[in-house]
């Protein structure tokens, strides 16, 4: 069964279903969600639960990974890898970040 892609807006945000991005992907799969990023600025993969692994495997179809700017400060312990950006209010303990 092919990906669906829901648009949630004319042009803006869409939602890609029938799809389990824990699993390999079909080249089908891959060219429609790349298709899809041309054509929203945001896609939604909803119901989705990925490992840190699972989750760079997949965004790997799409380019080279960056690595964290913070991983290249030996003082700071990083909550995932340094690979995904961790925009977030927890700090490395999974604690909220305290002032």
């Amino acid at each position: 069964m092919a990906i669906s892609i829901n648009p949630i807006t004319q042009s803006f945000a869409a939602e890609i279903g029938d799809v389990d991005l824990s699993k390999p992907l079909q080249a089908t799969d891959v060219a429609a969600i790349k298709q899809a990023f041309w054509d929203y600025a945001v896609l939604i993969f909803p119901g989705q639960e990925l490992t840190e692994e699972e989750h760079l495997t997949f965004v790997r179809h799409f380019g080279p990974l960056e690595t964290s700017i913070l991983a290249l400060n030996p003082d700071v312990k990083l909550r995932v890898r340094a690979e995904i950006a961790d925009v977030s209010n927890l700090d490395a303990d999974n604690e909220l970040w305290r002032e």
